[in-house]
């Protein structure tokens, strides 16, 4: 099934394998539209097989989408961990100056994605 949309996709990270959901009702506060509100929970449309400038295709035997419906995707998590496994940081650091320095405080950003 090919789901044509109204413009080009403009989220760069949608890819083959993803799964679409749609959600039909729309609400809005403060001038932002919010979507699947009041009960309305995503519907599941399929997993992509194949992405246009202005379409996806979903696989044989998908739901239809409503028209004018929301669509957004997600992608697989058994792929798409951001932690690796098994590795390690180690980090050493030395003070080549003559003068005196103290160290305030030694940070790390670390999340995860995908999940």
């Amino acid at each position: 099934m090919t789901i044509n949309l109204y413009s080009a996709i403009q989220n760069s990270s949608i890819s083959v394998g993803d799964v679409v959901y749609a959600s039909q009702n729309e609400s809005t506060k403060n001038g932002i539209k919010y979507y699947g509100q009041n009960g309305s929970f995503p519907q599941k449309i399929g997993k992509i097989t194949e992405i246009g400038s202005d379409y996806i295709k979903v696989q044989e035997g998908s739901s239809v989408p409503p028209v004018d419906a929301f669509l957004m995707f997600s992608k697989d998590n058994s792929v798409n961990e951001a932690s690796l496994k098994g590795y390690y940081a180690s980090i050493t650091m030395k003070n080549e100056s003559t003068d005196r320095v103290e160290l305030f405080a030694v940070n790390a950003v670390v999340h995860e994605s995908s999940k």
